[in-house]
């Protein structure tokens, strides 16, 4: 049998209603942003939208679990830069991440810590722990540069 158990979210999110469909959203102890739903289509300048904002935290995810197995697989790396994009599918009015797409820049010292490099970053696409709440395939294509 298995036992399953509700793990509350390590932060308190805070949002205040500022006017119109901006919203502030504040951390529990953390730095203040501004969110808010594109207003006819077009996001606002400087604001990040909901959808944003789940992406950015599917590549800080995917970012944190390959530097956790790195440090256990004994990659050594000088640099990670990473792009992340969402792909939404479905219907107008109706659409859903069908993958989120995380772009990799990693800079190793030899090819074959870069091969370990591509595949300790697509397993940690895979199994980050924002893969396991979202129905969206998580997938990683990493550029892989030698140091000279």
């Amino acid at each position: 049998m298995n036992k399953t158990r509700d793990k509350k979210s390590a932060g308190r999110i805070v949002l205040t209603l500022n006017g119109g469909k901006k919203t502030f959203t504040c951390s529990f102890g953390g730095r203040t942003i501004e969110i808010a739903a594109p207003s006819g289509g077009q996001p606002h300048k400087g604001v990040w939208t909901p959808e944003g904002l789940l992406v950015a935290s599917v590549e800080g995810a995917v970012k944190e679990s390959f530097m956790d197995l790195a440090r256990k697989n004994g990659l050594v790396f000088f640099s990670y830069k990473s792009r992340a994009q969402g792909i939404a599918k479905g219907p107008e009015g109706d659409l859903a991440f069908s993958e989120i797409r995380i772009m990799p820049e990693i800079t190793v010292s030899s090819s074959a810590q870069g091969v370990k490099a591509a595949e300790l970053i697509k397993i940690a696409a895979k199994k980050c722990g924002m893969a396991k709440l979202l129905t969206a395939k998580i997938s990683a294509c990493p550029v892989i540069k030698l140091r000279k």
